[in-house]
């Protein structure tokens, strides 16, 4: 009995290790015995068991397999059929091996018919795009866009296929035109904070002070000789982000970015709210052609998945509309 990191009395001799890989390999043979006495042919299925100390780093095993019926011996690549069997060619193996976290660019988007149908409870068929603009303000809508510009740069280097789909409605122009708008309501926030502040001089006939504490709406405690500076950032901004000729620049641009907080009483933009919205209308019918049985005149599925693709950019919502579903 020896004392372990905690201080705690331990035993470690309560396991009995010698007889752990006999008891494995009884184990196995019981289990092809019991699968025989049922009638199971067992023989049609490989089983082997290969030492890693044996096999001398890069040579390629290679599994011959006899066919009953013809007596065939069949070559099967060792190497390649563990690669496919985990995966190792797919284009996402590494960042499963990192993270654990399974990404699948034609199902991953699953959580926007939840949000979609919520939205629509709450405003009906035709509020919901005035709802967006008034509960999806600007710093949703900048973290939504810096998550959406990274994975469409991830998926035009790797799936071209779900590039097209996702790509549809947050096109490259659109996510300039909106944040070009959110850097005008920031400098527009700092011209009104100073305007309101020379009026308020003038009035009360104060002297000019460098150090003043300014208060924009929504960004909070700026001293007077900062603004000039933060305006300037937010004109740069604007021209950096209509520079870009690609989602990747663009996302190098806004992820680089410090973005400030806007009023929330500061409606959102009219095209984000578009773009939003129709995403939101595509994805549910897609999941319910997929997994509801929706059908848009077409004989199977991936018909109906054709239809619907066919209705172009901003022609879903009205379709939602019609089936009021």
């Amino acid at each position: 009995m020896k004392k372990n990191r905690y201080n705690n009395y331990a035993n470690r001799n309560n396991t009995n290790y010698g007889n752990a890989g006999q008891n494995r390999s009884n184990s196995g043979n019981g289990r092809k015995a019991t699968l025989n006495n049922a009638g199971i042919d067992t023989d049609q299925y490989l089983s082997m068991r290969i030492d890693k100390e044996f096999i001398p780093d890069g040579a390629e095993v290679v599994i011959q397999v006899r066919d009953k019926e013809t007596g065939e011996l069949r070559r099967v690549p060792f190497n390649q059929a563990m690669d496919d069997c985990f995966g190792k060619n797919s284009q996402f193996y590494k960042q499963e091996m990192s993270d654990g976290h399974i990404f699948n660019p034609y199902i991953h988007r699953r959580w926007l018919p939840a949000q979609f149908r919520r939205n629509i409870r709450e405003a009906g068929y035709n509020g919901i795009h005035d709802y967006v603009k008034r509960c999806y303000n600007w710093n949703y809508v900048t973290r939504f866009l810096q998550q959406e510009c990274w994975k469409l740069a991830m998926l035009q280097r790797r799936d071209p296929d779900a590039f097209r789909e996702r790509s549809a409605f947050f096109t490259l122009n659109d996510m300039q035109r909106i944040l070009v708008q959110y850097a005008d309501v920031i400098i527009a926030e700092l011209d009104k904070v100073v305007a309101d502040y020379e009026r308020y001089k003038v009035n009360q006939n104060r002297r000019y002070n460098q150090s003043v504490v300014l208060y924009p709406r929504g960004i909070g405690a700026i001293q007077r000789e900062h603004i000039r500076p933060m305006r300037y950032r937010y004109e740069n901004f604007k021209v950096n982000v209509l520079n870009c000729c690609s989602y990747r620049t663009l996302s190098e641009v806004i992820q680089g970015f410090k973005f400030d907080k806007a009023d929330r009483s500061i409606l959102s933009s009219d095209l984000f709210a578009k773009c939003f919205v129709e995403s939101g209308a595509y994805y549910t019918l897609k999941q319910m052609i997929m997994f509801e049985g929706l059908s848009l005149d077409g004989r199977d599925v991936c018909e109906n998945l054709d239809n619907l693709k066919r209705r172009g950019q901003f022609g879903y919502m009205s379709l939602y509309r019609s089936l009021r579903v």
